[in-house]
């Protein structure tokens, strides 16, 4: 925290990095010198409401990686979210350049109601669009239920549609649905 107000947030990760192979992964972390790195600066109404009350500028970098196989580059995120009673509404946008990234743009808005069915769940809608390179845009909506059914325990209910999906491009649109659970110990 940068006072009572506003943050900043670095990081640093090995593009080479081998999860199967750690110690190579270490290895590789000081000798190959290719990194992803960002720095994030946000302001919050206050470090209590961090998550819920936010308005955050990412810029990173990645440099290329053989193991990724993708150039080096660059891109910027903004994120805005703020709570209203109940309802979480929130705005995300992107842009990149390299990097082996999917979208070149990418704008995201949707809301939360939390609380519905229990003081932690959280009924959720939002809707994305994607700037493909030498694609269709890509447009994705999704409906979410998390479920927090214990403190440690959550399942997050969720369905998806997305057209002209950019990883298949032999389908007009397609639909997902799925399951996700969080246990924390």
């Amino acid at each position: 925290m940068l006072g009572s107000n506003f943050f900043v947030i670095g990081g640093i990760a090995d593009m080479n990095s081998e999860p199967t192979d750690p110690l190579e992964t270490f290895d590789s972390f000081f000798n190959d010198n290719k990194y992803f790195t960002s720095v994030e600066l946000g302001w919050t109404g206050s470090q209590e409401q961090i998550y819920t009350n936010n308005v955050h500028l990412t810029l990173w970098h990645a440099d290329e990686s053989a193991v990724q196989g993708t150039d080096d580059g660059w891109g910027v995120n903004f994120s805005a979210s703020r709570l209203y009673g109940n309802w979480l509404p929130f705005l995300r946008a992107g842009y990149s350049e390299d990097a082996g990234t999917l979208f070149e743009k990418s704008v995201s808005a949707g809301v939360g109601y939390l609380g519905l069915g229990g003081a932690s769940n959280t009924l959720g809608i939002a809707t994305n669009w994607g700037d493909v390179d030498d694609a269709d845009d890509q447009w994705m909506s999704e409906v979410y239920y998390l479920w927090a059914i214990v403190p440690q325990l959550e399942l997050t209910f969720n369905y998806q549609w997305i057209a002209n999906p950019a990883l298949n491009t032999a389908e007009d649109d397609i639909s997902v649905a799925g399951i996700r659970v969080r246990l924390t110990l």
